[in-house]
């Protein structure tokens, strides 16, 4: 019997991760992180710009909607430092453990709001 191309056990499907709000804000952020000064209103002029526009939107609802806090000229500068090739101000194996704790810290405190108790009381 041939064995399937992708098999399940060599490639499990992903799950669906609560930090897939991280993957979609590296695709909207640059159109929230552009500095305003008191600039007109953007138009969105093509179904490009709308996609994005509502992109960033949904980012920045799933990271209010959990309580995370985001100094925009950090994302920004970690996105351009992808993005252009630059060095990374933290070390891989760095980078996942602080998005493991984040990951961990959002469940934890989905899990006391399951419960009804808030992450600032002892339950």
């Amino acid at each position: 019997m041939t064995k399937p191309l992708c098999a399940e056990s060599e490639y499990p499907m992903p799950h669906t991760s609560i930090l897939s709000p991280f993957l979609l804000i590296l695709t909207g952020i640059c159109l929230i992180a552009a500095p305003s000064h008191g600039e007109e209103r953007q138009q969105l002029n093509s179904s490009g710009d709308k996609i994005q526009y509502a992109i960033g939107v949904e980012v920045a609802r799933n990271f209010k909607n959990q309580g995370l806090e985001l100094n925009l000229d950090l994302v920004t500068k970690g996105m351009r430092d992808v993005l252009s090739g630059e060095k990374l101000l933290v070390s891989e194996k760095e980078l996942r453990s602080i998005l493991i704790s984040v990951q961990s810290d959002i469940r934890r405190k989905q899990s006391l709001a399951r419960q009804g108790v808030t992450g600032d009381k002892k339950p």
